[in-house]
């Protein structure tokens, strides 16, 4: 949802033919009638997505012909489940999905549906991140909610109005064909993507058809819709993953390491501070075969390992002699790590950096979200058999 219907919303065409300039409080009462609508439109976007989705949750189990709102084929995609659309909204499941027999996207031998909920959670990080950059203003993206209930997660987007013939950039095909056609999206992509600390590379799983320079991750999609906006979609992949030093080469090219990659991925914080300090910017098809004809593949995938020990040997280290100094009341562990771009996985490293630091109680207090977390992701388990088996 862009500004462009806003904008409809209190006259700024009518303004643009030619009326008359207004003055500061007629500009300031504009704006609280924009942000106002904005507001309401995303509190109803997130009333409905919530009903339906727990509708579409609970009924999951049940024949199509017996459920309230209908899963449709028409859309396509590797990972994920079952798709719906109600009410304008799509919704989407985080589920692991079983590629060939036996193989599944996350879990390689078996389903994994915790990992694929993470990815779902990437996906609404980038899209915040992108919203963020000064190139959002001309792009438009979708409204988004996650809506988690008896355990599994349903991804709500707001129905744009494209299709596989408006795609101008990026790739739907899992990077046999990538598009980059329209030239001002394209500029606008890259100038997202460079504030972001994301850099260009090479592209394709075709070795005829990749292309040099790209900016952002293969499976992010670019549409020039018939309305003449751009709009973005796709965004799991868009920061690139966290390999660090207890991931092996060996590990990274295949089996359980290569999936990884799907939901380990480093936070926008830590890539845009790694770009800013170090001077390099990361390629969100690091490690990944969408890369594998580019000259600087190895050059992309040590930027991303080194943005991983940078996380882990300058970042932790400071956010504990940081948080070590404060009052332990005032700490949320996960607002606090999240804005200095350290990922909740890496609790344990955090803990062992408050022990050689000597604050106990704050070493107990993070074992204490620690097994939180254990406890919520153990219950969420069990609702997804009760839910699956009942």
């Amino acid at each position: 949802v862009g500004p462009s219907r806003l904008e409809r919303v209190v006259g700024r065409e009518r303004r643009r033919a030619g009326a008359e300039a207004m003055s500061e409080e007629e500009e300031m009462e504009e704006l609280r009638v924009v942000y106002s609508a904005l507001k309401n439109l995303a509190r109803d976007f997130v009333t409905a997505s919530v009903e339906y989705g727990t509708i579409i949750i609970s009924e999951m189990t049940w024949p199509n012909h017996r459920k309230t709102i209908q899963p449709i084929t028409e859309l396509g995609g590797v990972a994920g489940g079952e798709k719906y659309i109600c009410k304008d909204i799509l919704f989407k499941f985080a589920v692991d999905k079983e590629v060939g027999e036996g193989v599944w996207v996350y879990g390689g031998a078996e389903a994994d549906h915790a990992s694929a909920m993470k990815a779902a959670n990437h996906e609404l990080r980038a899209l915040l991140a992108l919203h963020k950059t000064r190139a959002s203003k001309a792009l438009r993206l979708p409204l988004m909610s996650l809506i988690t209930y008896r355990g599994f997660r349903l991804v709500a987007l707001s129905v744009l109005p494209i299709s596989k013939h408006t795609l101008r950039y990026g790739s739907q095909d899992g990077g046999l064909v990538v598009h980059r056609s329209e030239e001002r999206l394209r500029r606008l992509v890259e100038s997202a993507c460079s504030e972001l600390g994301l850099a260009p590379h090479t592209a394709g799983t075709s070795e005829a058809r990749h292309l040099e320079n790209f900016a952002g991750p293969v499976d992010l999609e670019g549409h020039v819709a018939e309305d003449g906006q751009y709009y973005l979609v796709d965004f799991a992949r868009l920061f690139p993953p966290d390999v660090g030093p207890e991931v092996s080469e060996e590990e990274v090219r295949g089996g359980a390491g290569r999936r990884r990659l799907l939901y380990e991925v480093l936070r926008p914080e830590v890539v845009r501070k790694y770009a800013c300090e170090m001077g390099a910017a990361l390629s969100p098809d690091a490690f990944s075969h969408f890369a594998r004809f580019g000259p600087h593949r190895r050059e992309h995938e040590r930027e991303v390992r080194g943005a991983a020990l940078y996380m882990r040997h300058e970042l932790i280290p400071a956010f504990c002699d940081d948080i070590s100094i404060r009052s332990l009341k005032d700490v949320d562990w996960t607002s606090d790590m999240h804005q200095s771009g350290i990922n909740l996985r890496h609790m344990g490293l955090v803990f062992d950096h408050l022990v050689e630091l000597g604050v106990e109680s704050f070493a107990l207090s993070i074992v204490g979200e620690m097994a939180a977390r254990v406890l919520k992701n153990e219950l969420r388990a069990a609702f997804r058999h009760c839910t699956q088996h009942r």
